[in-house]
């Protein structure tokens, strides 16, 4: 049950999987989490939503929570099972995640002060594209 093969397999054993590579899989988890909240909670408050005028609005709150909750939860179990494709799927997501929240907060969000903190938010993008893609570097070897 552990990150070791079998003793029977003919295959070779492959390295237990490092700390860095645990968190950042609970860290897509969590993510994804996030995601499927995001919808279910649009979902549920469907009606009080359209109610209040919230803009841009329940359907679009629970698609993108429903594409984030399962790309997401991709990345987390794809890391988890040591997929090749893992990182290279886990790196665009990020990318494309990050510049999808930069590009909601721009142009979607109904709130003036949506990119009030745009310099923490920055800041906060710069570190999490740099610690996926040093944390998916420094595990190649883990996804042979």
């Amino acid at each position: 049950m552990g990150d070791h093969a079998p003793l029977n397999s003919s295959s070779p054993a492959r390295p237990p999987r490092p700390l860095w590579l645990k968190l950042l899989a609970l860290s897509l988890l969590i993510l994804s989490t996030a995601g499927w909240l995001r919808m279910g909670g649009s979902i549920l408050r469907w009606n009080t939503l359209q109610a209040i005028g919230a803009d841009p609005g329940p359907l679009y709150m629970a698609v993108t929570g429903l594409f984030l909750g399962t790309l997401a939860m991709a990345a987390s179990i794809a890391i988890w099972i040591r997929a090749k494709w893992a990182p290279l799927f886990t790196q665009i997501f990020i990318v494309l995640w990050l510049a999808w929240l930069w590009i909601d907060r721009a142009f979607f969000a109904s709130s003036p002060n949506a990119l009030a903190n745009w310099p923490f938010l920055l800041g906060a993008s710069v570190l999490v594209l740099a610690i996926v893609f040093l944390v998916l570097q420094r595990g190649r070897k883990h996804f042979l």
